[in-house]
């Protein structure tokens, strides 16, 4: 399942979570609101009831309270927005493009041909190491 949030979803997203994981019961909106920032908007409020409805909506609360003509005055957090953070973390993690040098080792690694280049180079290179040794020690005894 794809899920799109926007920024302001997220937050409250991963607070939601955070405060399911810290056993709150419930919620108000007046805290709701400071921690995502929404206090000082004028439009605060009719946004965080946006928020609370599309939560609600994906199972990240599960009661929703009501008073006066005001909905979601407070709220209780549910597991399921620890779930949907999880879901997001991993879908993000497959959108982010692999590292080239992992991509590269992971080509190389199984190809015989690869494999059997770096044993060659490195037996003439070991090679060439000691022929040069052996002529300088040669050059020095009989010079």
């Amino acid at each position: 399942m794809s899920l799109y949030l926007s920024d302001d979803e997220l937050k409250f997203l991963k607070l939601l979570a955070q405060w399911f994981e810290e056993n709150r019961d419930l919620v108000g909106a007046d805290e709701a609101m400071e921690a995502i920032g929404l206090r000082s908007d004028p439009q605060g409020w009719a946004c965080f009831e946006v928020l609370v409805k599309k939560m609600a909506g994906l199972g990240a609360i599960k009661e929703v309270h009501a008073a006066d003509d005001k909905y979601a005055t407070d709220f209780t957090p549910s597991h399921y927005a620890v779930q949907l953070c999880r879901q997001i973390e991993e879908q993000k993690r497959k959108e982010s493009p692999p590292d080239i040098v992992d991509q590269i080792q992971a080509r190389f690694r199984r190809n015989p041909v690869v494999a059997w280049t770096v044993v060659i180079l490195l037996a003439l290179t070991a090679l060439v190491t000691l022929a040069n040794q052996a002529f300088e020690l040669w050059s020095r005894l009989f010079k």
